[in-house]
């Protein structure tokens, strides 16, 4: 209805406004998200996405952060390594987003990203260890546009790392941090401007009629 419509545009507009804030708090991470957002989207139209599942794709990877609100700034913003107490606190960011989001109207999709974006293809990631397929699709497209956002923007900590020997990272850890499909799809297009062409795996492919396969060693 065009009421639902409306409130959910209300609550979407003022959660990106909260994402904002987040990265207005550490000059290192402006604008972070809405690149994130970018490469997801690059991504979804290799994939064949449709323009409703391409939003979803959009608002999420703008929205994968917005958990850090619950975490102490002494936490956020601290320009070094985190104890490991400190990370344990940094590491309930996605299930606090998944919360934030879900109580919004139209926004579980959103949030499934959100809770999902630290999670990797082998199970040891987090919040929930899931690993695989169980992962939604939209959460490991974010976690590798997160991570090489991550790695190619200098930090208070860190300086940015060259394009190349940041893809060649993504490209390794397909398979194990991230899905090898995926990874090789970012790297190739980051690359050269074209998607992998490779068939693409039943997880990946939008429609269940085809039955395309793929090594997931």
């Amino acid at each position: 209805t065009t009421s639902t419509e409306h409130a959910r545009k209300i609550y979407l507009e003022t959660a990106i406004a909260l994402s904002k804030t987040i990265e207005a708090k550490d000059r290192y991470t402006s604008g972070h998200s809405q690149r994130v957002a970018v490469y997801a989207v690059e991504m979804g139209k290799r994939l064949d996405f449709d323009s409703e599942r391409m939003e979803t794709l959009r608002i999420g990877a703008l929205l994968h952060d917005i958990g850090k609100v619950a975490v102490p700034d002494d936490i956020l913003l601290k320009p070094g390594a985190l104890t490991d107490q400190e990370f344990a606190t940094m590491k309930r960011h996605p299930l606090a987003g998944d919360r934030i989001l879900a109580a919004l109207p139209g926004m579980r999709d959103m949030a499934d990203i959100a809770r999902s974006h630290h999670e990797r293809w082998d199970g040891r990631g987090y919040p929930m260890g899931v690993a695989g397929d169980s992962i939604p699709l939209e959460g490991r497209i974010v976690a590798i546009a997160d991570a090489y956002d991550a790695l190619v923007t200098k930090r208070s900590y860190k300086d940015a790392m060259p394009i190349e020997r940041a893809l060649n990272i993504i490209e390794k850890d397909g398979g194990s941090h991230f899905d090898p499909y995926l990874s090789k799809l970012f790297v190739a297009m980051k690359r050269n401007g074209h998607g992998y062409k490779a068939c693409k795996p039943k997880s990946i492919d939008p429609s269940p009629v085809r039955n395309d396969t793929m090594g997931r060693s």
